[in-house]
């Protein structure tokens, strides 16, 4: 008794259909298990959630995910002497000697963990700006080209200081700098 050729087609068409279906299943598990995997790979920050939400609300430009915890890091270091001065207002020329050098306009800084200068390179390097060939590198918000695009209208009458900012910047003491007071909320 042997098969007939209609019989093995059939069988071999079962047999490549079971095999296709079998593949199919296994490639939606293993892409399933993947992604799983790759879900919890990532890391978790365990973080206030609305500390986060106060320091990108009012940043000149929204914050990546990817960033939350540079700019965090960033809040931290920095904004536990000084206001935070929002990166695009210096040049990453600038931003990076500020962070080398530990002598930080009068003061002796103790040296960050090499993790803490990552991330807060990280952060302002992606929101700041280059440097133009022919410009002198700015050290003061004041002297910087990127501040003066910022405030295109701002007749500064005396010397721009970090602490000028709250002048017209209500909650840049909370890093907001999207807040104006009222005579300046509706300027050109």
């Amino acid at each position: 008794m042997g098969f007939r050729p209609r019989d093995s087609a059939k069988y071999r068409r079962r047999r490549t259909l079971a095999l296709v279906a079998l593949l199919l299943v296994w490639s939606i598990l293993l892409g399933w298990s993947l992604a799983t995997l790759g879900q919890a790979a990532e890391p978790t920050v365990t973080t206030d959630q609305p500390a986060v939400q106060a320091l990108t609300i009012g940043t000149v430009d929204a914050v990546p995910q990817t960033l939350a915890l540079a700019q965090q890091s960033y809040a931290a270091n920095c904004g536990s002497c000084h206001l935070l001065i929002p990166p695009q207002v210096l040049p990453s020329d600038s931003w990076r000697e500020i962070l080398l050098d530990p002598n930080h306009y009068g003061v002796q800084l103790r040296s960050l963990p090499q993790s803490d200068y990552s991330l807060i390179w990280k952060y302002l390097q992606f929101f700041s700006r280059r440097l133009n060939p022919d410009e002198q590198m700015p050290f003061r918000v004041g002297k910087s080209r990127y501040f003066r695009i910022l405030h295109p209208k701002v007749e500064f009458a005396q010397p721009v200081t970090l602490s000028t900012c709250v002048t017209c910047h209500p909650g840049a003491s909370k890093y907001d700098f999207r807040s104006l007071t009222p005579e300046w909320q509706n300027s050109p």
